[in-house]
């Protein structure tokens, strides 16, 4: 509803503005009341790329290292100190939010980069863009938009009234921008400009200016996703020497002890390097000042407008990031570091305050979009309005955590017996159990204790998981074959819903050898003398997602050597680990 002069009301009953007003001013600010909201408020989301949940509020030697972010919303909103993601890793927890709050075997997006990941599995023709455009809403897009965007020709996806995305980046002061004018339900294409500013500053002009450029009759969302602090987490001129003293020593940080762990972890930290984990550490924090300055600059952009008090501000990452944990750098791990996330929410008629019990994901966060923008959708998260509105309300203690590049796990995290526990199941059937309360920095595995309470975690926890992890090929790598003599070797799936259907979509099996579609048995006898052959096997379930429309699937890259029956020898299959393409 709005006003002669065209502002929009809020849903303010006339009893309620009298009361408020009778109660004086300073009542007004203290009282959470869910009435202030208006309607259709505008939404500012500011998601950052590989930020770990506690630098949000860091400070060193007496310096923070987000203080805008603290006087702007924090300060004024509700900072959530269990926020997590499902899949901790850059394209699949985008591409939820970007879909509205599903997880990444629903948006088929389950990796960076295809087959299973990336710009192309992503369906976009009924994103959350798409539908705030049809609510009304003025959109867009500043930043990064998802993983292997680059390879697309100036696309401007549907839904976004105004699109300025990150293409190239050939380093943090010589990139491409693809700028475009969307249509409501139709992709077009934009046209590209090269900039030399440094690229936080370049896009938070942008962020600005939008909001500068709102009409004020329509709500606007804003999705603001700068690149830092991803690698190579280059600072803004003026930066470069600031926190000269911060070293990370936290948490598990050079574990010691890595007998509990995967042999994948054991392996990895045999390069593990203290030093540069040190000033990989420090590059972030200060590419991070960028990013605070452009807070500030966004919130007085809207203060500007006098939009303050009709604007809900989000901000988050899109994963965390480990910074020597277990001897580990990086994300795509089911390590606290990796999954957990900074989220701050500031909205009108909310009293600020921390909320360090309920557990909320980042499938939460597209569906509290969308209960705020009014938009009738069912997602696979939870709206925190409630939460918010009322700290008493009931909520999740357990959430389903996944990754499905060549680390291969699924697990969950949650409360039995009175106290929070991490279960982790991985492809090559090594398995850890964190007492999180006892052991919150995850440095010993119980999962080979054998007394009554762990028993009876993993009985429960497996079973939950079981029933809910998203569709996995297990194999990667394929016993040789003989010239000449029989070989059957059945594929092994994760997850997904019965029946499924295999299929050979690129290249092709050794002649000789066939795939069963039912089954995933590779079978038959591959014509004599030495040979092979490299194929991309494709497995669909019976499943069909709520966002795309399609069931669950999941490719694998294979190669299949035939050996001469004179020198053949058998090789057993087993885990490749290559962490190229999970860590971008």
């Amino acid at each position: 509803m709005r006003s002669k002069d065209g502002m929009r009301m809020t849903r303010v009953t006339l009893g309620a503005m009298l009361l408020l007003l009778l109660a004086g001013p300073a009542t007004w600010k203290a009282q959470s009341d869910a009435s202030l909201l208006p309607e259709k408020p505008n939404i500012v989301f500011i998601l950052t790329d590989d930020q770990r949940w506690d630098s949000a509020t860091m400070s060193d030697g007496g310096r923070e290292v987000m203080p805008n972010l603290r006087q702007e919303l924090i300060s004024d909103g509700v900072l959530f100190s269990n926020a997590f993601v499902s899949t901790p890793l850059c394209c699949p927890d985008r591409a939820s939010l970007l879909a509205g709050g599903y997880y990444a075997h629903n948006t088929g997006v389950l990796t960076n980069e295809l087959p299973n990941g990336g710009f192309e599995k992503f369906v976009d023709r009924d994103s959350l863009a798409v539908r705030l455009r049809q609510a009304g809403y003025e959109t867009a897009l500043v930043g990064k938009y998802i993983n292997k965007y680059a390879l697309t020709d100036a696309y401007v996806p549907p839904g976004w009234s105004s699109f300025a995305a990150l293409h190239q980046m050939r380093s943090w002061f010589d990139y491409d921008v693809v700028l475009g004018n969307g249509t409501p339900d139709e992709p077009v294409h934009g046209s590209v400009v090269v900039s030399s500013q440094y690229l936080t500053r370049y896009l938070a002009q942008r962020a600005t200016d939008f909001i500068e450029s709102s009409s004020g009759e329509a709500p606007f969302f804003l999705y603001y996703a700068p690149v830092a602090p991803h690698e190579p987490a280059t600072p803004a001129p003026g930066d470069e020497n600031v926190f000269a003293d911060f070293a990370y020593k936290g948490r598990s940080a050079g574990e010691g002890d890595l007998t509990d762990k995967p042999r994948y972890v054991r392996d990895l930290a045999k390069t593990y390097d203290a030093t540069q984990i040190e000033l990989f550490a420090r590059q972030q924090i200060r590419s991070l000042q960028s990013v605070d300055r452009s807070i500030a600059a966004i919130v007085n952009a809207v203060r500007r407008k006098g939009l303050l008090e009709e604007t809900v501000f989000i901000f988050t990452s899109d994963n965390g990031y480990l910074w020597g944990e277990h001897r580990l750098s990086g994300k795509a791990y089911p390590y606290e570091e990796s999954i957990h996330v900074p989220l701050v929410i500031r909205m009108p008629g909310v009293t600020p305050r921390v909320e360090d019990k309920p557990v909320v994901t980042n499938v939460d966060i597209g569906a509290t979009i969308s209960d705020l923008a009014g938009l009738n959708r069912v997602t696979d998260g939870i709206s925190l309005r409630p939460l918010l509105e009322d700290p008493s309300t009931a909520w999740r203690t357990e959430f389903l955590i996944q990754g499905f590049g060549d680390l291969r796990w699924s697990g969950m995290r949650g409360s039995y017996g009175g106290r929070v526990w991490k279960y982790v199941e991985h492809a090559s059937g090594e398995r850890e159990l964190y007492d999180l309360k006892a052991d919150p920095f995850e440095r010993s595995s119980r999962h080979k204790q054998t007394n009554k309470t762990v028993r009876e975690v993993i009985k429960s926890f497996s079973a939950k998981v079981a029933a809910a992890r998203g569709l996995t090929v297990l194999d990667s790598l394929l016993p040789d074959a003989q010239g000449g003599a029989t070989y059957a070797y059945p594929m092994s799936i994760w997850g997904g819903r019965a029946p499924f259907h295999w299929s050979v979509v690129e290249g092709q099996l050794p002649p000789g050898l066939a795939l069963d579609p039912s089954t995933g048995l590779i079978k038959g006898a591959p014509m004599p003398g030495p040979g092979g052959a490299r194929f991309r096997l494709r497995v669909e379930d019976s499943s069909t997602s709520a966002y795309s429309g399609l069931p669950q699937s999941y490719e694998q890259w294979l190669n299949l050597a035939v050996r001469d029956p004179q020198s053949a020898q058998h090789v057993a299959p087993a885990m490749g680990i290559d962490m190229s393409s999970d860590q971008q």
